[in-house]
């Protein structure tokens, strides 16, 4: 670049710079300054450094030199006085390059900007560098009796404010290829080296370029500049609020970061084939855009038009005081606020074409106590507003990287919050579980965009947050499903197979699994509908069985294997935590390679993943029981339950299904087969007195204060097993293996009221499921659970525990008079 020049101070008449002392402190005091003697290394760099202002100050206020003038003069000078006092130290031979970034590195310094600095070493940092670029940074900001030089910002660095302040090459390439974010190609576009070896300086470009610039289009790329967008004018949305005669022409909606973002963006977008848009200067990106018609001329041309203009009265503000301020006021700069406000809406327009336009996100409070305030204001309880928020604040800090990434969290955090104080039944829970969750995504800044955008998962959020201590803990453990729960959908785990590993299926299968938990209980707490939750997380087991099934079995040298799915399973009944029963069937002669998949089978199904198993099984209603065979031939199933069989055991194999349809013994001639053997054996006056003996064992009253919606008389297994055995007495074999449909169809007002009774107490069991911490049907009146169930409910607790106490006895009353293990 050529010397830019403004006029030197001896230049000016007296009566001018009398005039600028006046108007300008700053100004004024540096003046005074610049009549001593530098004695000292410092005081040299800080009278270089004053005169330079004072002339590009003197020019500004006068208005005798042009913004774009004066910023270059001013980079230009502060590049010759820092790259003199650099080789002065000798730090070039040190084999360490000094770049400039921001407004510094596109040679449009503002007359207080701070400079945006990065250090690279050719090799692993040494602590002698170390020590120079500390006495450097000391030299240039330390304030002394001739004030500061320069502030000097670092966070710009790879891996931001607090990774060491030198990266080698290696280092510097290493972190932007893995970690670097959309913010940091923007960011380097404007990196300019200002001294070091010349081989050194074009290897950290070389790694700097092909970061920025791709040749092929990210199309995640324009998402991120828009969020970027929204973080950008994160302060100055709620200063529009509290003060509406001012503006800041830096942050401002269609301001200079708006014009500058913008520009470099498309510097992003086009660069990787337009070599000729790739400069660190911003006025000279606008010119090569037009020259490349990568935007509309007229467009280009009014926001370079605006962007000096702004810069323009930037200057003349921070020409009074030497002061980093953007801020006009209505009252004291009339003029200049006018037409910032009818230039930056034009501005704001064209900007949103690309960008979107800025949302408004609302800052946390700043203070404790502020906070304190705001929290007690939403419903919060005083012990989790002193005891949890204040942990929920340290990790939040502790995980951003950058401010930028601490502006995007505070804006999550902000609206999940303010969710949970709406929508969540228990407000203190919810926020102990949003603490987990923050602890969860740390620096997973996909996640964070995802909830920034998406306000409908933030509701979600807080919903099952503040009513479900099990799915809370699934989402704040594994934040990752939260993509798959917003578009309500599960990974589907058989695609694409054959590119992973089956362990990484495995995983994805897990995964699946408490992704259909999380879908269907929110549906479930907005629907009550129970049946439709326990099809779903049906057929998800469905498709997991088959596919670990297909991939455990396809060696085994034989087709015809069936998983005969019993219990809740077999009649498609499965609620959340349920277990897996079942057998193995075979058509064929049973092989030990048969055997030896089946356990391979369970064990992939029961073995610990990040989520935990993927179900837990139940092998006991196997012929023989526990100690029986995990396969079982076909036709010595059929014999058995033919003629060894108990009746209990009868009944149970009436609800056998099929999972993989493609086994011939799959068939429904096969399951209608084993139906009709079950129900061969009418029910004779000693079965009735086995199965009332099994009933005695298993039902049992309650104890005083409590009671067991599964095991309690009238309840979920007696109401269960009454109906496995009125279609046993009935020779019901059309039955589907679902509860009501044991009773129905029928005429008799009983059995209709059962089958109430019984969704009732299903859907109070799957609420109790989502509720408590661990898998129970065991309530007590004044438990924990009840409340929360209760909330669910909008009843009382005792309101609801006496209902179902009253639904049980009414249960009870009724299977006395319609189950033949009572009347027996």
């Amino acid at each position: 670049m050529g010397a830019v020049n403004v006029p030197d101070l001896r230049s000016y008449p007296p009566g001018d710079i009398a005039k600028i002392a006046r108007l300008s402190p700053a100004f004024d005091h540096h003046l005074k300054l610049l009549d001593k003697l530098p004695a000292s290394t410092s005081d040299r760099l800080r009278f270089d450094r004053h005169q330079a202002w004072c002339e590009a100050a003197i020019a500004t206020l006068l208005k005798n030199s042009p913004a774009k003038t004066i910023c270059a003069q001013w980079s230009q000078a502060t590049d010759q006085i820092l790259a003199r006092y650099w080789n002065e130290l000798n730090m070039s031979g040190h084999d360490l390059a000094f770049f400039a970034l921001g407004k510094w590195g596109a040679r449009e310094l503002n007359l207080s900007s701070d400079i945006d600095v990065i250090f690279i070493a050719r090799q692993t940092p040494t602590s002698e560098q170390f020590k120079l670029v500390r006495e450097f940074i000391q030299l240039l900001s330390q304030p002394t009796q001739w004030a500061f030089a320069y502030r000097v910002d670092t966070d710009l660095k790879p891996g931001g404010r607090f990774a060491p302040i030198i990266s080698s090459v290696k280092q510097f390439e290493d972190y932007y290829w893995s970690l670097g974010a959309t913010w940091e190609r923007l960011a380097l576009v404007r990196l300019r080296a200002v001294a070091g070896p010349e081989d050194l300086v074009n290897a950290v470009y070389d790694v700097a370029s092909h970061f920025c610039y791709r040749r092929y289009l990210d199309y995640g790329l324009l998402e991120d500049l828009k969020l970027l967008r929204s973080q950008i004018h994160f302060h100055n949305a709620e200063k529009e609020i509290s003060n509406s005669r001012s503006v800041n022409l830096k942050l401002a909606p269609g301001g200079i970061r708006d014009i500058e973002l913008f520009l470099h963006a498309l510097q992003i977008i086009h660069g990787g084939r337009d070599r000729n848009v790739r400069t660190t200067s911003t006025d000279q990106a606008a010119q090569n855009l037009l020259a490349g018609r990568h935007f509309s001329s007229n467009d280009i041309s009014f926001l370079i038009e605006s962007y000096w203009l702004f810069r323009e009265f930037e200057n003349q503000l921070q020409a009074i005081d030497d002061r980093q301020t953007h801020e006009i006021f209505e009252t004291q700069n009339p003029n200049e606020y006018a037409e910032f406000a009818t230039r930056s809406a034009q501005v704001n327009e064209i900007v949103a074409t690309v960008l979107g336009q800025p949302a408004k996100i609302k800052a946390l409070p700043e203070s404790i106590e502020e906070q304190a305030e705001w929290l007690s204001k939403l419903g919060f309880s005083i012990r989790t507003i002193t005891d949890l928020w204040p942990n929920l604040i340290r990790v939040l800090e502790s995980t951003a990287k950058t401010f930028r990434d601490s502006e995007l969290r505070q804006k999550v955090l902000r609206e999940l919050v303010e969710a949970c104080a709406i929508n969540a039944l228990d407000k203190d829970l919810a926020l102990a579980m949003v603490l987990d969750f923050v602890q969860a995504i740390r620096a997973r800044s996909s996640l964070l965009s995802l909830l920034a955008h998406e306000n409908k998962i933030l509701v979600e959020l807080s919903r099952l947050f503040g009513c479900s201590r099990y799915l809370g803990g699934v989402i704040a453990s594994r934040p990752e499903l939260l993509d798959g729960f917003l578009y309500r959908q599960t990974a589907n785990s058989t695609k694409n197979s054959g590119a992973q590993s089956f362990e990484v299926q495995l995983e994805d299968l897990a995964e699946e699994r408490l992704l259909s938990e999380i879908v269907s209980a929110s549906q479930f707490l907005r629907s009550r509908n129970v049946n439709t939750m326990t099809a779903s997380l049906t057929a998800t087991a469905d498709g997991i069985a088959q596919n670990i099934f297909n991939q455990t079995f396809k060696t085994a040298q034989v087709d015809d294997i069936s998983i005969l799915a019993l219990g809740k399973w077999g009649g498609r009944e499965l609620g959340l935590r349920s277990d897996l029963d079942f057998v193995f069937v075979t058509g064929s002669e049973i092989q030990p390679s048969h055997h030896r998949a089946a356990r391979r089978f369970i064990s992939r199904l029961t073995e610990q993943h990040r989520g935990g198993a993927i179900y837990n099984v139940d092998l006991r209603l196997r012929p023989s029981g526990n100690a029986g065979p995990i396969f079982v031939e076909a036709n010595s199933l059929l014999t058995y339950l033919k003629s060894q069989a108990a009746p209990w055991e009868r009944q149970s194999y009436l609800r056998a299904r099929a999972v993989n349809a493609k086994s011939t013994i799959a068939s429904r001639a096969f399951i209608n087969e084993i139906k009709k053997v079950c129900l061969s054996h009418p029910l004779q006056k000693c079965d009735i007195h086995e199965l009332a003996r099994i009933r005695q064992a298993l039902v049992k009253p309650s104890r005083p204060g409590w009671l067991d919606l599964k095991y309690c008389p009238g309840g979920l297994i007696d109401i269960e097993f009454c109906g496995q055995i009125l279609v046993m007495q009935n020779q019901n074999a059309g039955w589907d293996g679902q509860t009501v449909g044991a009773f129905l169809p029928s005429s008799d007002q009983r059995h209709l009221r059962i089958c109430q009774i019984y969704e009732k107490l299903r859907e109070t069991e799957q609420l109790i499921q989502l509720v408590a911490e661990y898998s129970t049907t065991e309530l007590a009146a004044d438990s924990e659970i009840v409340e929360r169930a209760a909330r669910l409910s909008n009843e009382s607790p005792s309101d609801y525990f006496k209902s179902i106490c009253l639904l049980l006895t009414e249960s009870d009353e009724i299977l006395k008079e319609v189950d033949p293990r009572r009347r027996s």
